[in-house]
């Protein structure tokens, strides 16, 4: 009876991993692409706090229905994955908008293979980070002709919302000469209103 119990349990997880694996669907890259990915990332909260990457690889993860994944205020880790894939790009940058992770982990996984790809967070050296900004930004080369695996290991003692983008490297080039001269512009419109306040109290 109690072997039973046990078989039902396994099957049960099984279906449930299938399950989920085949609700999340693998992101598809065209050339110049940039995209907000939410809706196609699954995640697991561990309320253990001790899963490593081989033991959640085969857990049931929960599609994301959102662009940004939110989880509100929660105190555990969670897990997210995706998959993507693209005939026309093999290096991508992998962006992950959330500066105030306290712990990040990123694994590149095939089959029960994993590749640790970066291991940081904002509790450590600034100087660490793979590329030099203020959000996580990580070179992904892509495996020609299959879909490549990321899972993402975050926590937060901040509210988990967490958008992640993907995006080729000419459109990302393009969007951050974009983003550069926005804050030019507003910083150089600020240092001018400070600069005539100033004349003006004199």
């Amino acid at each position: 009876m109690k072997s039973t119990k046990v078989l039902a349990y396994w099957i049960c997880l099984l279906v449930c991993s299938f399950t989920s694996l085949s609700a999340q669907k693998t992101v598809q890259i065209n050339e110049g692409d940039r995209l907000l990915i939410g809706r196609n990332i699954a995640y697991f909260v561990d309320s253990t706090q001790k899963l490593g990457i081989h033991e959640v690889l085969n857990l049931p993860f929960t599609p994301g229905k959102t662009e940004i994944l939110n989880l509100g205020n929660t105190p555990h880790t969670v897990w997210m994955r995706f998959s993507v894939f693209s005939k026309t790009e093999k290096e991508l940058y992998l962006e992950i908008n959330a500066p105030l992770l306290s712990h990040l982990e990123v694994y590149e996984t095939h089959g029960d293979k994993s590749i640790l790809l970066f291991n940081g967070g904002s509790i450590k050296p600034f100087g660490e980070r793979p590329i030099a900004s203020e959000n996580w930004l990580l070179d992904l080369q892509l495996v020609s002709g299959e879909p490549t695996t990321i899972y993402v290991k975050g926590q937060s003692i901040y509210p988990f919302q967490v958008p992640i983008v993907l995006s080729s490297k000419n459109k990302f080039v393009e969007n951050n000469q974009l983003h550069n001269l926005f804050w030019g512009i507003y910083m150089g419109i600020m240092l001018f209103a400070f600069i005539y306040n100033l004349f003006i109290y004199l």
